[in-house]
């Protein structure tokens, strides 16, 4: 046997199985889905405010939900149905990191629960996830919001997402008969006590007709002195609320609202006040 050619098949073995496995990754995160174009925003598109969003499919259908979001913006869509975390990671570079954005957009971990990938820990996504927040620092990239403070202290928690107000109206209250028969009288409702359940803040609102509004406020708010001005809304893990309400129960609206970060969760309501009942007698 040639001694040169059996040097230069063991030299080579190490190459050809590194190619191999190179394809395979690229295969698993399906690098080449975006890679032409890619290419043609590298080649024909300006960088001015670029923001680039990562993700599976819910961030892939945003562009057909919402195009007007992204019409005139430079803002580019790099979401792949079914995706996990792992693939999302190995494909980090080309599709964010290579097209220089300003900021990155990052939804991930729904497929990784779904174990489209087979089965994967809580601590392994998550680490996934600060991977990809580390490469993206590491290159500039910056950060949508910062806050300061040590969220160490009391196990403080930050909630990030798009506020909205949350708004539920109670009905009208009757009283019914052992028939389900509405009984005619006056029902003058005094208090309602709510049970909630890992709740922060939220307000019962009585709007009585031809009275003052009444507002009580139930609040979970922590404030810590280390967090400087930045007071972190709590949850209250089990508790009860008692609001004012003093109105009849045909001429005041009830409503719970939040427009807090934090969740409401009311798992008991109680409505107490005085009921008179009316007679009508007929004359003949």
């Amino acid at each position: 046997m040639n001694l040169k050619h059996l040097l230069l098949i063991i030299f080579l073995s190490p190459i050809i199985n590194q190619k191999i496995h190179a394809q395979e990754w690229n295969e698993f995160a399906n690098t080449a889905y975006y890679s032409k174009a890619n290419l043609e925003l590298k080649l024909h598109s300006e960088n001015k405010n670029r923001v680039v969003c990562m993700g599976n499919s819910i961030t892939e259908g945003w562009v057909n939900i919402r195009p007007e979001f992204f019409n005139n913006r430079d803002y580019i869509n790099r979401g792949i149905g079914g995706q996990t975390t792992p693939q999302m990671l190995i494909r980090f570079r080309p599709d964010v990191i290579d097209l220089n954005p300003k900021v990155v957009i990052i939804l991930a971990g729904t497929n990784d629960i779904a174990g489209n990938t087979g089965y994967t820990s809580l601590e392994t996504i998550i680490g996934n996830i600060k991977s990809m927040a580390e490469i993206a620092n590491a290159n500039g990239i910056g950060y949508i919001f910062t806050v300061n403070g040590n969220y160490a202290v009391n196990q403080a928690r930050l909630y990030i997402g798009t506020k909205f107000t949350m708004n539920v109206e109670l009905s009208t209250q009757f009283v019914r008969d052992l028939n389900n028969n509405v009984i005619d009288g006056v029902l003058n409702l005094k208090t309602l006590a709510l049970r909630h359940a890992d709740t922060g803040n939220y307000d019962i609102i009585a709007t009585r007709r031809g009275k003052s509004v009444i507002q009580s406020k139930f609040s979970a708010l922590v404030t810590n002195n280390n967090l400087d001005t930045l007071s972190i809304e709590n949850t209250e893990k089990s508790g009860e609320f008692v609001a004012k309400v003093f109105g009849f129960s045909d001429t005041t609206r009830i409503q719970i609202v939040s427009d807090y970060p934090t969740p409401v969760n009311i798992i008991n309501m109680e409505l107490k006040g005085k009921f008179t009942q009316t007679y009508t007698s007929l004359n003949t």
